[in-house]
């Protein structure tokens, strides 16, 4: 199931530009006054921003200096102010969800040796940038959904082998991609939602038998990879949303020996499938 026992990530939402930032009611009107220049709100507003941005900066540093959080989250901010970190090396969690870092920004977080959560979703970087990162071995838990990553990038990481949960959603990955997915063998969370897999990759994926959730919706999976996942001893979750299995695999899905939560809508599955734990949606 989704990472049990994680550091716990200092979350600090910041919107930066024409955003509403807390004690800023409002930026003004984005629209030329009559005398041709910019309303003195929009331009107040913008500093405003750009300060509290600033400040909130300074205040996750001087928690992860002081050794009171070991976590960094900025949403919203840059490679610039990712490069605070360059001298900072007691860090376990760094989520960057929906920041504006790209792989420059990767390049001044790869010297910390023992963090165990990465979260870069909706972000730039890309496979080469996960180069800057070869040296990490201690991960549990990475999210890199919405991202241009595929398994070359992925390989970067393969020392990994303490890996947990893997969220690669709507990645680039695709089938020629699992042999570099099967070389974290401890994975319990895997999701490929909105990847180009197949049938093909379902062989890989059923070779990771402490899998306990699967998310697969929006592939294009069929009957026949199915099969392959009968395999999976410790199988709780398993979501084919948007998919091609149909009711042939319903015999299939109910042989499973720990399933008890699929995710079927949009699929091809109308009959009802009598699970372990009979939970369905």
């Amino acid at each position: 199931m989704k990472s049990l026992g994680r550091p716990i990530v200092l979350l600090i939402g910041i919107v930066l530009g024409g955003g509403t930032v807390a004690g800023i009611s409002s930026l003004g009107s984005s629209t030329d006054s009559t005398d041709g220049t910019k309303t003195n709100d929009v331009i107040n507003g913008k500093s405003a921003a750009a300060s509290s941005h600033a400040e909130r900066l300074e205040e996750v540093m001087a928690l992860i200096n002081s050794k009171k959080s070991r976590s960094f989250s900025l949403s919203s901010s840059g490679d610039a102010s990712v490069a605070r970190l360059k001298d900072v090396n007691n860090l376990q969690a760094i989520s960057l969800n929906n920041s504006r870092i790209t792989d420059v920004g990767l390049q001044s977080i790869g010297h910390i040796e023992r963090v165990q959560s990465l979260s870069l979703g909706n972000t730039k970087v890309t496979s080469d940038g996960l180069s800057n990162l070869s040296a990490w071995t201690t991960l549990r838990d990475l999210s890199l959904n919405n991202t241009r990553i595929d398994g070359r990038g992925l390989a970067f990481l393969a020392a990994n082998h303490d890996l947990e949960d893997l969220s690669l959603l709507y990645t680039r990955i695709g089938d020629a991609d699992m042999s570099v997915i099967e070389q974290f063998p401890k994975l319990r969370y895997l999701a490929l939602s909105g990847t180009s897999i197949t049938d093909a990759a379902l062989e890989s994926i059923a070779k990771l038998t402490d899998l306990e959730e699967v998310r697969l919706n929006d592939t294009r999976i069929t009957d026949e990879g199915i099969k392959h996942l009968a395999a999976l001893p410790k199988l709780q979750v398993l979501s084919i949303e948007k998919t091609g299995v149909t009711d042939e695999s319903v015999k299939t899905l109910e042989s499973f020996p720990a399933l008890t939560r699929l995710n079927r809508k949009g699929s091809g599955i109308t009959q009802a499938v009598k699970l372990k734990g009979a939970s369905q949606e």
